[in-house]
């Protein structure tokens, strides 16, 4: 059958790679600096603020992992390096110049 080579889902998700890197990074700014204020105050037990700082951690991680997503072009590249032979680098490259 005459099957897609990359998948829809795939093509949305590259085109918009930068709108959910940065509500990724909002997400986690947002929870690092409101579970992170909970950690100082006094009116919690010490069990509340070790959840609180896991839940601060988690932000955290979402903000670090926000800042190493590649760009669009990477993503392309990326996933068109598992389809590239020899044979068929000069279609690749079309393709590629005409996504960008």
């Amino acid at each position: 059958m005459n099957e897609p080579l990359v998948s829809p889902l795939i093509v949305y998700l590259i085109f918009n790679i930068k709108l959910f890197t940065l509500i990724m990074l909002l997400i986690g700014m947002v929870i690092t600096m409101y579970f992170g204020l909970k950690i100082d105050s006094p009116r919690y037990t010490f069990k509340m603020r070790i959840i609180y700082g896991f839940i601060a951690l988690i932000g955290a991680f979402m903000i670090i992992a926000s800042l190493f997503i590649p760009d669009r072009t990477t993503l392309i590249a990326m996933y068109l390096s598992n389809y590239v032979t020899p044979e068929n680098m000069e279609a690749v490259k079309a393709l590629f110049n005409s996504l960008r």
